[in-house]
This record gives structure tokens, sequence and C-alpha cells, in this order.
């Protein structure tokens, strides 16, 4: 847990961002078993990234999992919670959905 603190501080020191989400010291590696954060062909004491995104009815509606050698991609994090909280607001988002465009883009918009 030692080094959970450490990171928020570093944080906040760095970025000038407060954490004030909860965040999770997995010791004994249960919940990375559970939710298979742990790469079959890889060290069992080392888990891959997965960002895991809750909503306040605690459902989970959304789960990323990156390599540990990949960075994670905050810009589409945010950009996939802001697509489900205009899905919320307003039942319109579609794939490709791109919060910088003037317009909703509809299944086969032929995005990668």
């Amino acid at each position: 847990m030692e080094t959970h603190v450490g990171w928020i501080q570093d944080i906040a020191e760095t970025e000038n961002v407060i954490v004030d989400y909860p965040i999770l010291a997995d010791t004994d590696r249960m919940v990375a078993s559970l939710y298979d954060m742990i790469h079959p062909n890889s060290d069992a004491n080392v888990t891959v990234r997965t960002v895991f995104v809750i909503d306040p009815n605690r459902k989970l509606r959304l789960s990323l999992t990156y390599p540990l050698s990949t960075g994670r991609n905050f810009q589409e994090i945010l950009r996939a919670i802001e697509a489900m909280q205009m899905t919320e607001k307003h039942k319109i988002v579609g794939t490709c959905w791109d919060p910088t465009l003037p317009r909703v883009l509809r299944s086969g918009c032929g995005c990668s």
C-alpha cells in the first residue's frame, strides 16, 4: 500500500491532480486472479494493466486491458466514459463516437 500512497503523492505533485477515487492493493493477487489480470504466458507475479469503470450502481460498465509493455491511453478511457455518460443522458451514442465531432456517427462508420 505504501507504493500506492507514493503514486498518489507523485500525481498530486507532478500533475497537480488529486486522486479522489479508490485504489486497490491486491497483495494476495485474489482480484488479479478473479478478473484474469495475470497473463498465462507471463510471470505469475506480474499483472496486465486493466482499467475497470464501475457506475454509481456498482455495475461494471467497461473493462480495458493493456499488456504490461503498453501504457494506458487515458484519452481513450475518458472518451469511453464520456460516451457512456452521453448514452445514459440521450440514448444516442453509437460506434465511433467522438466528442469533438458535431454529430453522432452510426454503426458501420468505418473508423478503426
